[in-house]
């Protein structure tokens, strides 16, 4: 059976072209859109290319793996927007992680600047 290619639109550049089966696994926004509402293209233009292919990325392997400090506001908002329950959690836990290891100003202002992001 040939497996449904979904077009991801973002900002720059042309579609990313994503197997179906990788966003609606754990995704119930996913699954509504495409299942239900049928879509066959989806406009995340609103984030940044590199944000998007690190979600498309992190839903294929199934694991958030390394990710910059600049990237985690995004990829947390697409983990909230998509309905991506396992990511979400594992954001969270990064960010726990970060706090611990975060001794420089910086550090703190990074760590408390997306705690209080998370909590709005």
């Amino acid at each position: 059976m040939k497996q449904q290619i979904i077009f991801i639109k973002i900002k720059y550049g042309g579609p990313l072209l994503v197997p179906k089966q990788t966003l609606t696994r754990d995704s119930r926004m996913f699954k509504y859109l495409i299942n239900d509402l049928k879509f066959k293209e989806l406009d995340l233009e609103d984030f940044s290319p590199e944000a998007v292919t690190l979600f498309l990325t992190y839903l294929d392997n199934k694991k958030l793996g390394d990710i910059e400090d600049v990237m985690f506001r995004e990829v947390h908002k697409l983990a909230v927007v998509f309905e991506v329950d396992w990511l979400k959690n594992s954001c969270v836990r990064w960010l726990i992680r970060r706090s611990r290891l975060a001794t420089s100003d910086k550090g703190k202002v990074l760590v408390f600047d997306e705690c209080w992001y998370i909590l709005n």
